[in-house]
């Protein structure tokens, strides 16, 4: 006989839509493991969306075995023009426990005259 174990904490859903969401993602503040893993299951569509929500991102997928949180960046759309202009894109992942991944990050540019520079994150261990 095989029994089912909860991913979640007890008495707390474990999915979202249909997201899976284990601990120590939860569902509510009280249903994760700190702040930063708390997660807004929205009603504003069918079926409903995760968002993480210390960084207001909608979430994908989320994978312990694989150790990644897949979220979805918005659109940030430019206009086009002859000033050449820095422009930053995205979040910050500054102050939480999440990094950059090195292998799961696609970016897709359109536009008029881009030029794209992306920042490399390193890791410094011993």
């Amino acid at each position: 006989m095989a029994f089912a174990v909860p991913l979640s904490k007890p008495n707390c859903p474990d999915m979202c839509g249909n997201v899976i969401i284990p601990y120590p993602f939860g569902i509510g503040q009280e249903c994760s493991a700190n702040p930063s893993f708390t997660i807004d299951c929205r009603n504003f569509t069918n079926p409903k969306t995760p968002f993480l929500s210390s960084l207001d991102l909608q979430v994908l997928e989320v994978s312990l075995r694989r150790g990644i949180v897949i979220v979805n960046q918005p659109v940030s759309p430019m206009n086009c023009s002859t000033q050449q202009k820095e422009q930053s894109l995205g979040k910050s992942l500054f102050g939480t426990p999440f990094i950059f991944s090195r292998f799961y990050n696609v970016l897709i540019v359109l536009g008029c005259k881009n030029v794209v520079m992306p920042s490399w994150f390193m890791t410094i261990g011993s």
